[in-house]
């Protein structure tokens, strides 16, 4: 069975560290609904490989490497920073529970006080409430946002939708409202979103497929503008948190379920899918090799063209995964450490990744939490620490990170206290 603390994790519940503890639709104008073609899913396990092998997608590759990797050695000099750069001028509870991040804008929800919209024309001032013209609002405790240029995405798993938002010459303006294909209010539709311009994936951890609890979905819908159509609905139909996290890039999309059966184990897993000839088809599932001790598998994911980066923050100090595809094979290239990390510290909590570097965020590290910066060169490894010396003690500093060029975006949603979220510079 899973600890108490991974599935408050899984159904993202935030969870306070004592002191004594470890401080550190179908739309109505959308498309029927397409299952996904099933075709022979590869399980790829995360053991360490330096040079990734070339295997049929069909087959299951051989563990030939399970000891525990080397840990990277910590940089000489951590980077803090001082002061927040995105603030709402007034108190705020939880404020940076979901962040999200372009060159043009950032969002920072926060637990019963809705999604604050910044942009750096204001000087990151100034921060707009962002609320649905159908009066929903985005501060439920698993709300979530996504961010491509000037368009947003927002969800509320509360009122079970997510909607579309443009930033314009005259504010922010709501294009489009995404729903499930089901009448049965989930909760949890907009638990988790990705988004690329072209495509919105919505996670509905809740899917209530009969006589399954927390199956899950996750829907994939395409379009611009204000047309919009689903294009699938995703799922495995076991009770596996499926849709926990959400990732896409063109036409590939991960799916997290923290909850997936690896060995008799609740280890979690992340589904590839892959659009081909018109149709959604499952590629592989990506779980670790030895599921001893490992939760949460899937609790993050982010995805950059062939590279995709997976955080299993309920395991021990927690871990991250970067896989690669190589030709149609997704195969480990490696697995992130941090050397000194405290049991309990949540790494990979978070994730995100653009052009070559990565962000793990570990918001139960050290006192106020800690973000990591990894560098792709001929391996992975560590190259920066962010932190915060201005925060309180449990800040949860990497509860969500976002990436967009060389600026990171941080959160440090502490609870019954007011913080920032910081925005950061590679």
């Amino acid at each position: 069975m899973p600890s108490r603390r991974a599935l408050l994790r899984a159904l993202g519940v935030s969870v306070a560290v004592g002191a004594a503890g470890c401080n550190e639709s179908a739309d109505g104008d959308g498309t029927p609904t397409q299952p996904p073609t099933e075709t022979p899913t590869a399980t790829l396990t995360a053991t360490r490989t330096k040079t990734p092998t070339r295997t049929p997608a069909s087959e299951t590759p051989t563990a030939t490497e399970t000891s525990t990797p080397a840990e990277t050695p910590t940089p000489k000099a951590a980077e803090s920073a001082e002061t927040p750069a995105l603030t709402t001028g007034e108190s705020v509870d939880r404020f940076g529970r979901s962040v999200a991040l372009s060159q043009e804008a950032a969002i920072v929800l926060a637990a019963d006080s809705g999604a604050y919209a910044f942009a750096p024309d204001d000087g990151w001032a100034d921060p707009v409430v962002l609320t649905s013209n159908e009066g929903d609002w985005f501060g439920d405790h698993g709300a979530s946002a996504a961010l491509v240029g000037n368009l947003a995405v927002l969800g509320s798993p509360g009122a079970g939708a997510a909607y579309l938002f443009e930033r314009t010459a005259d504010g922010w303006v709501q294009h489009h409202q995404f729903s499930p294909d089901v009448e049965e209010d989930t909760n949890e539709f907009g638990r988790s979103i990705a988004f690329d311009s072209e495509r919105v994936v919505v996670g509905d951890v809740n899917d209530p497929s009969p006589m399954v609890e927390r199956s899950g979905r996750a829907y994939v819908f395409s379009g611009d503008g204000t047309d919009w159509a689903r294009d699938a609905t995703l799922g495995t139909d076991a009770e596996e948190f499926f849709g926990t996290a959400v990732a896409v890039d063109g036409d590939v999309v991960l799916v997290g379920a923290v909850h997936a059966e690896v060995d008799g184990e609740r280890t979690g897993a992340v589904y590839v899918y892959e659009r081909s000839d018109g149709a959604w088809q499952r590629q592989a599932r990506l779980v670790p090799a030895d599921p001893s001790g490992i939760e949460s598998f899937g609790q993050s994911v982010a995805l950059d063209g062939d590279t995709a980066v997976v955080g299993a923050s309920a395991s021990d100090t927690g871990h991250a995964y970067v896989f690669a595809r190589t030709g149609g094979d997704w195969v480990l290239q490696e697995q992130l450490t941090v050397r000194g990390l405290e049991s309990g510290a949540d790494f990979g909590q978070s994730v995100a990744i653009t052009g070559g570097s990565a962000v793990v965020g570990a918001p139960y590290a050290g006192e106020t939490g800690r973000a990591y910066v990894f560098e792709e060169a001929a391996e992975w490894a560590l190259s920066r620490r962010f932190g915060a010396v201005d925060l309180p003690e449990n800040a949860e500093f990497g509860f969500d990170v976002a990436q967009s060029d060389e600026t990171v975006l941080v959160g440090a949603p502490a609870y019954r206290n007011t913080t920032g979220a910081y925005l950061l510079d590679l």
